[in-house]
């Protein structure tokens, strides 16, 4: 997976998609970044979900 830089321990979303897109990323890597992905994606969509249901008052429109 890609760093956000030499010196980060942290993986951006980002910072990886764009190798993806771009067919740079190493073979061997593109399982690992793709896991990554859908599961900074999925913490994503829930963080969403709840904020959305807290400003809302836990109604459903």
């Amino acid at each position: 997976m890609f760093r956000d830089s030499e010196e980060s321990t942290h993986h951006a979303l980002h910072a990886n998609v764009l190798p993806l897109l771009f067919h740079i990323a190493p073979e061997e890597s593109v399982s690992a970044i793709v896991d990554m992905i859908r599961t900074k994606l999925r913490m994503r969509g829930l963080f969403l979900l709840l904020c959305h249901e807290s400003s809302s008052g836990g109604r459903r429109e």
